[in-house]
């Protein structure tokens, strides 16, 4: 489960500015939005976003694969980020 002291360094202002802005707290609103969840499994973030892939109800679109949090992971999937947004536009 995400908490300030596993945020990124800086990511937040505290445990107050996390609480405002844990998604985790607002999985009804995430499953009223058309979400597409992408990490690599080597991301430390990876963790908490599958956790909260399946929190979320009717449960967002997902894809967890092989990568880190770096350009290399991110050039990759960009195709298939801008084919779900085009797909809604």
């Amino acid at each position: 489960m995400p908490t300030p002291a596993r945020a990124a360094s800086g990511a937040f202002d505290g445990a107050a500015d996390f609480a405002r802005n844990d998604l985790t707290r607002r999985t009804s609103a995430i499953g009223a939005l058309p979400v597409r969840i992408v990490c690599g499994t080597g991301d430390a973030f990876c963790p908490g976003n599958e956790q909260l892939v399946a929190a979320v109800t009717p449960r967002p679109a997902s894809a967890f694969t092989l990568g880190a949090h770096d350009w290399d992971y991110w050039r990759r999937v960009a195709p298939e980020q801008l084919a779900f947004l085009a797909e809604r536009l």
